[in-house]
């Protein structure tokens, strides 16, 4: 499963489980790498900005990064993308640069995984949601403590118990894309926090929006270009078009 999104209301857990497979798959690139099953650690790249100083000193492949220029040329990676409408806005496709849709078609022929989350599926463009391989719906259990707050007591031992559901897209019959939640109770999965997940990232954390990718200048040149015996037209010596994606 090359692209995993988590999808949930805020609260639900969809971050925290994404944090999870960071966790996860760090300490199996490590693992891979101390084993000598590879030459060098696999890099992982997550954006988000707080995570636990010692975690990142043990581990010196994991990567902050902010904005989406930064992990669109990125080959043989784990990439995580915490709200990642805030990169792929469904509203913002006219923006998005030739490079990133390049990417979102061939990032896992370049060796890349992409673990995501996002509070509504449809407002992430749907050419990410397209590539989405795996999906689940995250609601919060009855059984939890509140969520961190500089105006509310410390919760010394924070806890919280998820249910979420395997969903995925499917089209109506208007052609559109839709969300399908699955309601088959044996597919329903579980998971509780752990301390260690917990103190690894700052659950008040801002996901800032990504600055707008930096589009590229493109030329294009008839057959005449600079060949002989076409010397007299314009566009021997000329580009007869440039553009901006």
């Amino acid at each position: 499963m090359s692209c995993i999104l988590n999808v949930g209301l805020p609260s639900s857990g969809k971050t925290y489980n994404m944090i999870v497979n960071f966790h996860d798959i760090v300490l199996r690139n490590d693992s891979w790498y101390k084993k000598g099953k590879i030459k060098e650690p696999r890099r992982v790249f997550i954006n988000q900005r707080d995570i636990d100083k010692d975690f990142l000193e043990k581990y010196p492949f994991i990567n902050i990064y902010k904005d989406l220029d930064e992990i669109i040329y990125l080959e043989n990676c784990d990439i995580f993308i915490d709200e990642v409408s805030n990169y792929f806005d469904a509203r913002d496709y006219q923006n998005l640069s030739f490079d990133s849709k390049i990417f979102l078609s061939q990032y896992k022929k370049w060796g890349n995984y992409i673990f995501a989350t996002t509070q509504d599926p449809m407002q992430v463009d749907v050419l990410f949601r397209k590539k989405v391989t795996a999906m689940r719906y995250f609601k919060k259990g009855i059984f939890s403590t509140g969520d961190p707050t500089p105006t509310r007591p410390t919760i010394k031992n924070p806890f919280a118990w998820f249910v979420f559901f395997p969903a995925s897209f499917s089209y109506d019959e208007r052609g559109d894309l839709v969300l399908t939640i699955s309601k088959n109770l044996f597919a329903l999965g579980f998971r509780y926090t752990q301390k260690k997940i917990l103190n690894l990232y700052n659950r008040s954390e801002k996901v800032l929006k990504s600055e707008t990718p930096k589009l590229k200048h493109y030329e294009y040149y008839c057959e005449h270009y600079q060949q002989q015996g076409f010397e007299n037209l314009l566009c021997y010596s000329k580009a007869i078009k440039t553009v901006h994606k």
